[in-house]
């Protein structure tokens, strides 16, 4: 699952705007990653 800075769901990261903070939760645990 894939959330934009507000925590809204992306269904598709491509939707992120350019150097859009994204939370990405992963099955290991969180990772915070930027888009490119």
């Amino acid at each position: 699952m894939v959330r934009d800075s507000n925590g809204h769901v992306l269904t598709e990261p491509k939707q992120a705007s350019s150097g859009q903070k994204l939370r990405i939760t992963l099955a290991g645990g969180d990772l915070g990653a930027t888009a490119d």
